[in-house]
């Protein structure tokens, strides 16, 4: 399937939010339900979509008009460690709408994402994916990206 990739502007973004909280949910499929996550996704894109480490991609069908209904989504939050000096863009959402998986489309946001955070002056991305998520890791190895600290997390609840 051809899909071409556009960048969101900000004043289209927080239509997305619902998107963006529905393939959240489905990725960290371990976090509870959560009818807030929709508008605090939508609080973040307006309070970080400035800055140039903040990217938002969907990938639409190329038959379709501009505007359609994204069958792909690349969410990338600015993310700083003030106690190491590093700052990055952390990758938050790689997602395909299941019918269109295995198309290449993951493949060609994190190429836009590259592409447009380079740009800017971003000088690197970093990924989180799931411990185990071999599918995942591997599409980022295949391209380049390199392992690093592995995150672990405790439930104090």
């Amino acid at each position: 399937m051809k899909a071409r990739i556009v960048e969101v502007t900000a004043a289209r973004a927080p239509v997305l939010a619902g998107r963006l909280a529905a393939a959240l949910a489905e990725i960290y499929d371990e976090l509870p339900a959560d009818a807030g996550r929709a508008a605090r996704v939508e609080r973040e894109i307006r309070a970080r979509g400035a800055d140039p480490a903040f990217l938002l991609l969907a990938a639409e069908p190329a038959e379709s008009p501009p505007g359609a209904p994204a069958v792909g989504l690349l969410l990338a939050v600015p993310h700083e460690d003030a106690l190491l000096g590093t700052s990055s863009s952390l990758l938050r959402v790689l997602y395909t709408e299941a019918p269109f998986r295995q198309r290449g489309i993951a493949t060609r946001l994190l190429a836009s994402a590259g592409e447009i955070l380079t740009k800017r002056g971003v000088a690197s991305m970093t990924a989180e994916p799931l411990y185990g998520d071999d599918a995942i890791v591997g599409i980022f190895e295949r391209r380049g990206w390199v392992r690093g600290r592995m995150v672990l997390t405790h439930s104090l609840s």
